[in-house]
């Protein structure tokens, strides 16, 4: 397809679709979407497109998402809005986009949030409260990125990790107390 916008009369605004559980968008030429959906969904993907911000409008309205993937897309930044208003989002992909900056909370409301895939971006530092919030986290992948440190403290809250990808970063510096838990302060 060569879809390029949809916006939020694409569906209907009277009936809105909340029997629809997949809703498949890869491989477009996606710049915006302005959908209102409500629900629950199985996915979301948003694969290869040319999107460059989070659709706010599309995530505001959905009860639940088991799998988001925004991979491949143009995306710049991740902002504490863009999440704010769905909670439950068990896995979210967000590789290889331009992601160079994650604002501080942005992901606090995705308390659910089991996956995190931020491979393949341009992201140089992180804050240490980049991750609060995410208690529940069990995978975390930021390899393929720029970062040449890890600051105390980051993976405070993270209790659940189980696996931590790193690789091919430009990491020098481990601040000590990177990996404690708050749980043992």
């Amino acid at each position: 397809n060569r879809l390029r916008q949809i916006d939020q009369n694409t569906f209907g605004q009277t009936l809105p679709l909340i029997a629809l559980r997949q809703l498949l968008l890869n491989d477009n030429n996606v710049t915006s979407l302005s959908v209102l959906f409500a629900g629950e969904f199985e996915s979301v993907r948003l694969e290869h497109n040319q999107l460059v911000a989070v659709p706010e409008q599309l995530v505001g309205n959905v009860q639940s998402i088991d799998y988001f993937s925004m991979s491949r897309n143009r995306i710049g930044r991740i902002l504490r809005s863009h999440f704010e208003h769905t909670n439950r989002v068990f896995a979210l992909d967000m590789s290889f986009n331009l992601i160079t900056q994650i604002e501080s909370g942005s992901f606090a409301t995705l308390s659910l949030l089991l996956v995190l895939d931020l491979s393949g971006n341009r992201l140089e530092n992180l804050e240490s409260s980049t991750f609060d919030g995410l208690l529940k986290l069990t995978v975390l992948n930021l390899s393929t990125n720029s970062l040449s440190s890890v600051p105390s403290g980051l993976y405070g809250e993270l209790r659940s990790l189980a696996v931590l990808d790193l690789s091919r970063n430009r990491i020098r510096d481990i601040a000590d107390w990177s990996f404690r838990s708050q749980a043992y302060s």
